[in-house]
């Protein structure tokens, strides 16, 4: 859920959150996977939670970078830390 303390732009972060869960609700068609096993699937590769957000940006809808003039990739992880951690934890 978005919040004043967040840098990112409330529209902004809707836009994203909305490409986040497309990916979400597409995971098990699109990647034979469930939601739950991509995720348990990175830590037993051992790859860290960051690595998993920022993938699962990579194959949304969203394009970052009209973002970067006001974000920096910190700002933006803030924003898919409160999108997809909820989802998966």
């Amino acid at each position: 859920m978005w919040s004043a303390t967040l840098k990112i732009r409330y529209n902004h972060y809707v836009e994203l959150s909305e490409a986040i869960n497309e990916v979400k609700a597409n995971v098990e068609t699109k990647y034979n996977s469930t939601w739950f096993g991509m995720y348990d699937r990175y830590h037993s590769q051992g790859l860290s939670d960051t690595r998993f957000m920022w993938d699962i940006l990579r194959v949304s809808s969203f394009n970052p970078t009209r973002l970067y003039h006001y974000l920096n990739d910190n700002h933006i992880e803030s924003a898919l830390k409160r999108i997809i951690f909820p989802i998966t934890h």
